[in-house]
């Protein structure tokens, strides 16, 4: 695990019972979930709420926001994320769903723990896990901008799905955010093709070391080739 990745584990493991429980917070993630609600189709998402055949990967997904908006379009959403924490209030949250804790991203990947170990994977076996493959999007929320690797991490969430949509949000914290024209580099490198965004309307208020900050939000979309 790289350093940046360890941070980010024992930084949200603290996290998890509090990120989601302030007024500010409760009024951003409200209005990125009703977003993704009314702009679902862009990811691929049917309309129709009895057509539920979609599978989703919620990848870095924290307590839930995504799959909270989009449970009721989905058939199957499996969730991963590399803290302990976040995975146990998700469980909480979300307990018919599959959720475990893992690194898609890491060389090697690894899924689940064992012993207190994590469980390294070849990208030969991964591919044969079924739970693992085989989605119609692979959907990653606010925890973008964590990663280590931005078009490496796009390329290896591509490997994950068939229709190969991929949907960041943000313009966020480390480095301060992308722009669409940064975000649409990084998704090209990974190979997606057919990319697309959708600015959402209103700017979000953030709280950061105490002080409100703005900023605007897209959502991104990405097809592999």
């Amino acid at each position: 695990m790289t350093d940046i990745s360890e941070a980010n584990r024992k930084h949200w493991d603290t996290r998890a019972n509090d990120y989601d429980t302030l007024p500010w917070q409760k009024k951003m993630i409200g209005y990125i979930s009703q977003n993704l609600v009314e702009k679902r189709e862009f990811f691929g998402f049917p309309l129709d709420v009895k057509n539920k055949s979609f599978r989703l990967l919620d990848y870095a997904c924290g307590p839930g926001t995504i799959s909270a908006a989009l449970v009721p379009w989905t058939k199957e959403t499996v969730a991963m994320d590399i803290s302990e924490k976040m995975v146990e209030e998700y469980s909480s949250r979300f307990p018919e769903n599959v959720v475990m804790e893992g690194n898609l991203l890491a060389e090697p990947p690894w899924v689940g723990v064992k012993n207190g170990e994590k469980v390294e994977i070849r990208e030969a076996e991964l591919e044969k896990r079924e739970e693992l493959n085989g989605f119609d999007a692979a959907i990653v929320g606010l925890g973008f901008h964590h990663f280590d690797d931005w078009s490496g991490a796009l390329r290896k969430l591509g490997k994950r799905h068939w229709n190969s949509l991929t949907d960041e949000q943000r313009k966020m914290m480390h480095k301060t955010g992308f722009s669409e024209e940064e975000m649409g580099g990084y998704m090209s490198e990974a190979g997606l093709v057919d990319i697309d965004f959708v600015p959402l309307s209103d700017k979000v208020v953030w709280m950061m070391k105490g002080k409100e900050v703005e900023r605007g939000l897209f959502f991104a979309r990405g097809r592999r080739a």
